[in-house]
């Protein structure tokens, strides 16, 4: 290994080639975007060196090499049992712990849900919400775990689960153990392996032990879970209910989470000035002016479309608006959002430089290589920036333009820490009046502000 990439190396932390298998299983495929000045290719040469070694340094997991070793590909697929944990989709109930003959059944006549066993009546439940919400995938995340623990720690069913089983959970939640089998680092949860989707080996419930707000609020879904499912007389009675609430201490916050008018304003003009500077800054500008015009969460803005009728085609992709509508999904509502010029302008900006027609609003970017994970959602037929994908957006544009004012004004900073994506609002833009007489005055100001980048030093 040559000297200078030993010495980066061991700028993270990585001094045995044992730590550099370490820190590959534990960040994924990316692992070399957490050391500096290492990029793909010598990534590359290091994991194909790992791998012709690994009888004696290691294996690397499947979410770095995009292989899966055949001794794990059964377990990808596999039910549960004592070493292995795989997502929600991936679980394949045992015979005698799939809850058909549960001692908490109700009679299956009296059954108003077409379920037989546990895993389709927690699909059920989980049907009552679009596929890609953040409603979803939270309540995903705690029944998966839930069920997962009633047969690996237990040996139960889900409709055995009794009330003193429920107590048991809530103190595995403080300290989930055994470690290995339950807690690992954030990695996708399936990985396209020639072509096939399969569940990600190295993927894991848990992140480590949780905290009492993140316990409060797994118990309470968990709650709604069996009272819908007796409700609905697929269970006869819920064992949570005689499991005492947990009170967790909330901060109160302010009432309105708004930003300043000159704060807001301020970053408009710096918006429109990293427009013209890259594509990353159109994506920017296109992200916050849609969530502040609009008024739509992250969820909402995932799912947005234009509507069929409101643009024309032109030389590259369908960029032109006849009469600027969006179409957004609201609690299985579709509903018809008229927008303003400004964004109008801001979208087709950001729809040329994806080169592509304008399928989901906010959508990934064409102009630039995309990453392995964005790749393979669109590789699966997903376009579109996530809920979450788009929280990142909007933390980047304002981190990005807090570092860029060269302003030490606590009252600026607080107002940066208030913009965060869910709290955008519409008046910004049309009911409150303007901070600044005339844009000339704030351009003044962010000219004023901005930090300025020595020359040759790049941006």
């Amino acid at each position: 290994m040559a000297r200078p990439l030993a010495r980066r190396l061991e700028h993270v932390g990585v001094v045995r080639l044992a730590d550099l298998v370490t820190l590959c299983n534990r960040r994924g495929r990316g692992w070399w975007r957490q050391v500096p000045r290492v990029g793909a290719l010598a990534a590359q040469h290091i994991v194909s060196f790992l791998n012709q070694h690994s009888e004696t340094l290691g294996t690397l997991d499947a979410h770095v090499t995009g292989v899966v070793p055949p001794s794990q590909r059964m377990s990808a697929t596999a039910l549960p049992d004592r070493d292995v944990v795989v997502p929600l989709e991936a679980i394949r109930l045992p015979q005698l712990l799939d809850g058909r003959s549960g001692r908490n059944r109700a009679p299956q006549s009296l059954c108003l849900i077409s379920a037989e066993d546990d895993y389709q009546a927690i699909r059920a439940w989980l049907g009552r919400w679009p596929l890609r919400s953040e409603t979803f995938r939270a309540y995903r995340k705690e029944a998966e775990r839930f069920l997962a623990w009633s047969i690996v720690e237990q040996g139960e069913a889900f409709s055995d689960i009794r009330t003193s089983d429920c107590i048991a959970y809530c103190r595995f939640l403080m300290t989930p153990t055994p470690a290995a089998r339950w807690c690992g680092p954030r990695v996708p949860r399936e990985i396209l392996i020639a072509g096939v989707s399969m569940s990600n080996p190295a993927w894991r419930p848990f992140a480590g032990p949780l905290s009492a707000r993140s316990r409060a609020y797994s118990e309470r879904v968990l709650r709604l879970l069996c009272a819908w499912l007796t409700d609905c007389h697929y269970l006869m009675t819920n064992p949570w209910d005689n499991v005492a609430s947990r009170r967790v201490e909330v901060p109160i916050r302010q009432a309105t989470t708004s930003s300043s008018r000159m704060t807001w304003q301020a970053m408009q003009v710096w918006l429109d000035y990293e427009a013209r500077q890259h594509a990353r800054g159109r994506l920017w500008r296109a992200a916050l002016l849609l969530l502040s015009e609009t008024g739509m969460g992250c969820d909402d803005a995932s799912r947005a479309e234009v509507a069929k009728s409101s643009f024309t085609c032109g030389s590259v992709g369908c960029l032109e608006f006849d009469a600027a509508r969006l179409i957004a999904h609201r609690d299985g509502r579709i509903q018809a959002i008229p927008i303003s010029a400004k964004l109008q302008e801001a979208l087709v900006a950001h729809w040329r430089d994806r080169k592509d027609q304008p399928g989901p609003v906010l959508g990934f970017l064409r102009s630039s290589p995309l990453p392995p994970r964005a790749r393979d959602k669109a590789l699966r037929g997903r376009c579109g920036y996530s809920p979450r994908g788009i929280r990142h957006i909007v933390r980047q544009a304002v981190e990005t333009f807090s570092r860029s004012l060269w302003c030490d004004d606590p009252e600026i900073h607080r107002n940066l820490g208030r913009l965060n994506p869910d709290a955008l609002p519409r008046a910004m833009l049309s009911s409150c009046l303007p901070a600044w007489t005339t844009v000339d005055d704030a351009n003044i100001w962010v000219s004023t502000h901005r930090r300025r980048t020595p020359r040759g030093s790049g941006r």
